[in-house]
This record gives structure tokens, C-alpha cells and sequence, in this order.
């Protein structure tokens, strides 16, 4: 068995390993391999490709991302070794932080190596948002980076400017008294939606689902949003687990409206 660097070379075969009911795994590795704060590896037993994972690096956080093992290899420990080499490379960073998101095969696995249990994201689906555009909403202008930075640093506890600078000009705010109370960032893997109140974040997420995106995941202890989509004919078919190695982060899942995905929170 041997863990090393993915290449571009091996971007062809990535897709071999799509789990069943995932998003498409390629573009998410296409995205670690031209970005210089992530760190894909790959797994390969007699040449052959059979498992993935990146860290994924945001100053002194990091995260885990698709650890994937091929199903003829579960069970020997392949898991565990992918998770380890990606955490070697998280603590060569110094980073103080190691997080990820846990599916129910997975989470033993990340229990055995130190990881804890944090939170948990609820998935939702099936409801159904009758759209109507918001005056508080508007479009993304450069006055309003600075804000949406520190307002997303102060939601995640994390530094992930590297990664949001390049889908802030697509953004969408909430502006209130002059102040950027929310903003969605429709590029952003499944769509981050981040709000410091909840006007802001139920006017954005309604934003984020219409008119033809009818999933959404987003922490458990956001209980305003959860009542909102479930009064909307939304239900629950999901949960993963958060999981962190090390410090704890200061972060506030109540105005977590979108995640992410999986690889970022």
C-alpha cells in the first residue's frame, strides 16, 4: 500500500471511486489540485487506485476532506491510514484544528484516531419556497468584502478568506442600517449562506433554494431555520457528524444557514 501525492495525471481515474449518492467527486479534486491551501493524496495497492482524501488548509484550521476507500478494500484499515497522512500534513502546517464531517461509516473510524463529535448537520428536502425577491438583498460590490470576510471568520471561527475571495463577486447581501447583516455565496459549494441575524439568513437561504435547488444542509443547533424549512414542507433524510482534532473552534453554528459541503463545513 502506498499514500501519495495526487497528480493531475491521476484526475481521470478519481471518478471510479464516485460513492453512491454523493456529488460529483472529480470537480471537488479538480478545485484541490490548482489550489495552493489544499493537499490531495491517493491510496494505490498494486497500482491501482483505491483510495482518496485532501486536507484542506485555512490558516491554523484545517480540513479533512473526501476520504474515500474503494468498497473491495473497506475494512483493512485503508481508512485510517489515508486519515492519518492527511493529518500529518494539517500538523506540518501548525495547524491547531482538525475537522471534518463524518458520515456513519467513517465515524468510528475518526473516534478510534482522537477525533470528537462536535455537532451534527441535519439534510433537508422536498419542501417547497414560494420566491419572492427581498429589497434587503442585494448585489455584491467591493465596499462589502471586508465585511463579509469578518463576518464569515466570526461564524466559522476560521480564517477562510483564501477560499472565499474568489466567489465573492457573485455574492449576495443583506444590508441593514449600512451594515452587511448576511450574505450567500451561490458559487461556494453547495451554497454558503451565513447571517448574523435571522432575517438576514431566512431571506437568503429562501434566495438559496429557489428557484430549482430543492436540498439543504446546516447545523442541528440552527433551530430558526430548521423551523422555517420544515413549515415549508422541508424534511429530514440525513445527518452527519462534525468531528474535531486538537483545540476546539469558537464558531457559531446558529448562523451557519448553507454549508459548505462536506470538505469545508
Amino acid at each position: 500500500m502506498f499514500i501519495e501525492t495526487l497528480t493531475t495525471e491521476d484526475l481521470p481515474l478519481v471518478g471510479g471511486l464516485q460513492p453512491e449518492g454523493w456529488p460529483p467527486i472529480t470537480p471537488a479534486f479538480q478545485l484541490y489540485l490548482h489550489s495552493n491551501f489544499c493537499f490531495p493524496i491517493k491510496c494505490t495497492i498494486d497500482e491501482q487506485l483505491v483510495g482518496l482524501g485532501a486536507t484542506i488548509l485555512h490558516n491554523q484550521t484545517a480540513w479533512l476532506a473526501h476520504i474515500i476507500v474503494s468498497p473491495s478494500y473497506r475494512r483493512k484499515g485503508i481508512g485510517a491510514q489515508i486519515t492519518k497522512s492527511l493529518i500529518q500534513i494539517a500538523e506540518k502546517y501548525y495547524c491547531k484544528t482538525i475537522l471534518l464531517i463524518a458520515t456513519t461509516l467513517g465515524e468510528p473510524v475518526y473516534t478510534r484516531l482522537g477525533f470528537q463529535k462536535e455537532s451534527e448537520y441535519v439534510f433537508l428536502q422536498n419542501g417547497n419556497i414560494q420566491y419572492q425577491p427581498e429589497e434587503i438583498i442585494h448585489p455584491y460590490t467591493v465596499q462589502f468584502r471586508k465585511s463579509i470576510l469578518k463576518l464569515d471568520h466570526a461564524v466559522s471561527g476560521e480564517d477562510r478568506s483564501k477560499l472565499l475571495m474568489s466567489h465573492l463577486d457573485k455574492a449576495r447581501v443583506v444590508i441593514h442600517d449600512g451594515k452587511v447583516t448576511g450574505a450567500y455565496l451561490p458559487t461556494l459549494g453547495e451554497g454558503l449562506v451565513i447571517a448574523e441575524t435571522e432575517k438576514a439568513g431566512l431571506a437568503l437561504i429562501t434566495e438559496r433554494l429557489a428557484p430549482d435547488k430543492n436540498r439543504i444542509a446546516l447545523p442541528s443547533e440552527n433551530t430558526n431555520a430548521l423551523r422555517f424549512l420544515a413549515a415549508n414542507g422541508y424534511s429530514e433524510f440525513l445527518r452527519g457528524s462534525r468531528m474535531y482534532l486538537g483545540d476546539p473552534l469558537c464558531w457559531q453554528p446558529s448562523n451557519l444557514y448553507s454549508r459548505i459541503g462536506g470538505n469545508m463545513g
